[in-house]
């Protein structure tokens, strides 16, 4: 073999290593760059699911105080409708005449929103008549019923405003 062929046969070799090792810093940097990307990715994934935990945590400490409060709330407001009921006697005496069955249709009328029966309507002509008693006591559950929902729709409104309008 001649020397300008052992030359160039050393030159081509040491072209294909150092093409070779050019490849490999490539692939390495690459990869190392990629570890990079990733460790940064997983950082902030980690960092948003602990401000979503935290987030999470204190809707439910809000939403727990509300409830407890609206609990709190019911639970009182029963023992004062009880004891209206028992003091309807005290308030209403049985002495009271009766109403008349046209008395019971106007306000389950009015207790439903629907429009007022006819004078021909056969649901009105056989409405049986209330004792007053009866009435008092209706009356405070309606009233004690209409209360507890506004309660409920305050504490809902008070959740979100807490939660969602920050």
């Amino acid at each position: 073999m001649s020397t300008v062929g052992l030359r160039l046969g050393l030159a081509a070799f040491a072209l294909l290593m150092l093409a070779g090792a050019g490849w490999k810093c490539h692939l390495e940097g690459r990869r190392s760059g990629a570890a990079e990307v990733r460790a940064q990715w997983e950082a902030q994934a980690i960092a948003i699911e602990r401000v979503a935990h935290e987030r999470a945590s204190e809707n439910q400490r809000v939403i727990t105080k509300v409830v407890t409060r609206f609990v709190e709330k019911a639970a009182q407001e029963r023992v004062i409708v009880r004891d209206q009921i028992r003091e309807v006697e005290n308030y209403v005496p049985s002495t009271l005449p009766v109403l008349p069955g046209d008395f019971r249709v106007f306000h389950d009328a009015a207790a439903t929103g629907l429009p007022l029966p006819g004078a021909d309507d056969p649901g009105r002509a056989g409405a049986a008549t209330v004792k007053s008693e009866t009435v008092a006591v209706t009356v405070a559950e309606n009233y004690a019923g209409c209360r507890e929902d506004r309660r409920r729709l305050e504490a809902l409104q008070e959740i979100v405003a807490k939660i969602y309008i920050r």
